[in-house]
């Protein structure tokens, strides 16, 4: 699913983010060579490289699961995100960004 250009190439795949389990927390853009995270408690832009850390911190009901991901941006900032996620796209992140 191809729907935009970003700094990181073209918009592969984005994926939904939660607050809890159902509602939207923001999203996840993955790109060509990065990732573009966009949540209420931030937004990030960063190459697969940047991205240090994906790991599953608990299973939820209606197959999702919290995930703690840890980031860098270009400026070297770092990013420590928590949210929800369908478990598919967990595994699909973390195949995808190589950890």
């Amino acid at each position: 699913m191809v729907e935009e250009d970003s700094p990181f190439g073209k918009v592969k795949q984005r994926i939904p983010l939660f607050k809890n389990v159902l509602d939207s927390a923001g999203s996840i853009a993955i790109c060509e060579d990065g990732v573009v995270i966009r949540h209420e408690s931030g937004n990030v832009m960063a190459p697969f490289s940047y991205v240090r850390k994906i790991e599953k911190r608990k299973d939820l009901p209606l197959g999702k699961v919290e995930v703690e991901v840890e980031v860098f941006d270009q400026m070297g900032e770092k990013y420590d995100f928590v949210f929800k996620m369908s478990e598919q796209d967990f595994v699909t992140l973390k195949r995808t960004c190589g950890k």
